[in-house]
């Protein structure tokens, strides 16, 4: 794709159109000249000179053209005329059996959790890398298990502590509330000055 900011016209859009054998070139080159082409109602005059080149998908085409590719995403995005190509025909099942599936690489449970969390030395780390790691670990109901060996500190006003709950104990203040107020984004300090 040409990486120019145009602002198009009917003669550019023309003129750049000459340019090109094919729509599928023009298109990849240039995606906004087509789409200004179409508004302008003028796509099937710059487009006349162009060859139509039509592939025809047969059964080895599909399975040879679904080999280069590890998932059904990534077959779409990379080729989605292969792929629309591979749906419409019989062999679709056979050209995908040996890619992955994302549904079946996202299932969580309790074991890659606690293998996912070891990667990471803090909560914060975890969350920030791995959000889905940690949804699965809350709801599964192992979230303290996987971050049992996770170092957490937190320094207020020169005081360390371990967690929320000591902050929360220290400054005789409902753990919950106080975590509330961090989650609607309440700055820390303020968020132990203030009363229950």
């Amino acid at each position: 794709m040409k990486n120019i900011k145009t602002k198009w016209t009917k003669e550019l859009v023309l003129s750049s159109a000459k340019k090109y054998k094919t729509k599928s070139e023009w298109r990849k080159d240039y995606p906004s000249a087509r789409v200004a082409a179409r508004r302008y109602n003028c796509y099937a005059e710059a487009t006349a000179h162009m060859k139509n080149i039509r592939t025809k998908w047969t059964k080895e085409l599909i399975l040879s053209t679904a080999k280069k590719y590890n998932s059904k995403i990534e077959w779409l995005k990379k080729d989605r005329a292969g792929y629309h190509a591979a749906i419409k025909s019989p062999y679709y099942e056979k050209a995908t059996a040996h890619m992955q599936s994302p549904l079946k690489e996202l299932k969580w449970t309790k074991e890659k959790i606690l293998l996912d969390a070891k990667k990471y030395k803090t909560k914060s780390e975890w969350e920030k890398k791995s959000a889905g790691a940690v949804s699965a670990a809350r709801r599964l109901n192992c979230h303290e298990v996987a971050t049992k060996h996770m170092v957490v500190v937190y320094n207020l006003n020169g005081k360390i502590f371990k967690s929320m709950s000591d902050i929360a104990k220290h400054y005789n203040i409902n753990h919950h509330t106080l975590r509330d107020r961090i989650a609607n984004g309440m700055d820390l300090e303020l968020a132990v000055k203030l009363p229950n």
